[in-house]
């Protein structure tokens, strides 16, 4: 028998759920707690997806029966993340200022690490390296958080995202005023045939892996760290894309979701999208995972 999908949705008015019970396409929506207030970062444990962590209204939440309940574990002013490691699926970070916050089991407990400065991305490596982006330097720690070295020189723009590419080198990626830039042993490069004007990225897992950007001006944009396929490929939608959210379930498929409340999915690596569900408020998160 298939197992359920299950893909939580951060938006403007709350959470909602929807799941997938037969893996058939044929999409059930649930709405969760935490009515009413802006859900801004998701966090589902891959390994368990009853464990799932939100952050709403200043405040990061845990639940531990898939969003039916839940218990506030920590306030703060400027909370950002959760941010999930690929490699390592129990950690996850949080940001809050100048502080990184870690929990090494699903956020049960959690250890404080001082940044540099108040950062505005953060990307976990599969070999436990960590990167960090206060404004348009981008900072790496090889010891867990203790020391951070440069990676590449400052970008002309503040870096609003930052992921990994896997591999036996591994390559940070950064978006920067609309700029995808990559740097592998520390020199930043940009893909060939870079548009410009990107506005959310995403990595997928895979040989090779695939980079994927949405652009201002409409559409997914499939690339690796060398060059930019073209065309774009068309979205169920004509505002402005919110999210792109790789599945915690599969490693061709990725969400994404819309200002307008739409949320699609690709089951091809980002070569074609189908709307799952229209309806909600502006959509800001999105995390999946297949329940055993």
């Amino acid at each position: 028998m298939a197992r359920a999908v299950l893909v939580f949705i951060g938006a403007d008015d709350g959470l909602t759920l929807l799941t997938d019970p037969g893996d058939t396409g044929r999409w059930r929506r649930a709405d969760l707690s935490l009515p009413g207030a802006p859900v801004t970062g998701l966090w589902v444990n891959r390994a368990n997806p009853l464990v799932v962590l939100a952050i709403a209204a200043g405040s990061l939440y845990r639940s531990t029966d898939g969003g039916q309940n839940w218990r506030v574990e920590m306030h703060g002013a400027g909370l950002s993340g959760p941010y999930g490691s690929r490699a390592h699926p129990p950690h996850v970070y949080v940001t809050a200022g100048d502080t990184l916050l870690h929990s090494a089991d699903s956020g049960t407990t959690w250890t404080s690490i001082r940044l540099p400065a108040p950062c505005t991305a953060l990307a976990a490596g599969g070999d436990g390296r960590l990167h960090v982006a206060p404004g348009t330097q981008a900072l790496t720690s090889r010891d867990g958080g203790a020391t951070w070295e440069p990676a590449g020189m400052a970008l002309p723009a503040a870096i609003s995202v930052l992921a990994t590419i896997p591999g036996p080198t591994e390559t940070l990626c950064a978006l920067a005023g609309g700029v995808v830039y990559c740097a592998e042993h520390g020199t930043w490069r940009t893909p060939a045939g870079t548009p410009g004007n990107a506005t959310q990225l995403a990595v997928l897992p895979g040989s090779p892996p695939t980079l994927l950007i949405a652009l201002a001006s409409g559409g997914m944009m499939r690339g690796t760290q060398l060059e930019w396929e073209h065309p774009a490929a068309s979205l169920p939608w004509s505002d402005v894309t919110t999210v792109i959210a790789p599945s915690g379930y599969h490693m061709d498929c990725v969400f994404a979701g819309s200002e307008t409340g739409a949320v699609a999915l690709s089951v091809n690596r980002g070569r074609s999208w189908n709307v799952v569900y229209r309806g909600m408020a502006a959509t800001r998160s999105i995390a999946s995972a297949r329940l055993a």
